[in-house]
């Protein structure tokens, strides 16, 4: 089977000199457009301006170059960290009493994560952990 093929005249390469170029990115930098919309709607809006468009091409064409590459209600990097970050607790420098302690807690607030941590601490040191996790749950 044959691939149609399709001819695209409607698609222009453009090399635009150094002024027109950093202009061009200037605009999209300050419209928060990609390059591609960027130029479309500065193409766009002079094709009006020369009565080359009528107002409803101008005013579709108008909406759909002008949409930015993040939306305005997306929420900035920083706002979206509503509780700051916790600091890292070292539970290789606990002692074996506040291990229990902590694991307690983290069992208390049903925290899983925080348990298979204190667990791992408690292998690393080469502690039975099943004699440990009874002793807890007694």
């Amino acid at each position: 089977m044959e691939k149609e093929s399709y001819t695209q005249e409607h698609v222009i390469k453009l090399c635009l000199p150094p002024d027109l170029y950093l202009a061009l990115l200037k605009f999209q930098a300050k419209h928060e457009l990609g390059r591609p919309y960027a130029g479309l709607l500065l193409l766009t809006k002079a094709l009006y301006q020369e009565q080359l468009l009528t107002r409803e091409v101008y005013e579709r064409l108008l909406y759909r170059y002008s949409r930015r590459l993040v939306p305005e209600t997306a929420p900035k990097p920083q706002e979206q960290r509503s509780t700051p970050l916790q600091k890292t607790v070292d539970y290789a420098a606990m002692t074996l009493q506040q291990l229990e302690q902590e694991y307690m807690q983290a069992y208390t607030a049903d925290n899983y994560t925080k348990r298979v941590v204190i667990l791992g601490e408690l292998k690393r040191r080469g502690l039975d952990i099943q004699h440990f996790q009874q002793q807890i749950h007694r």
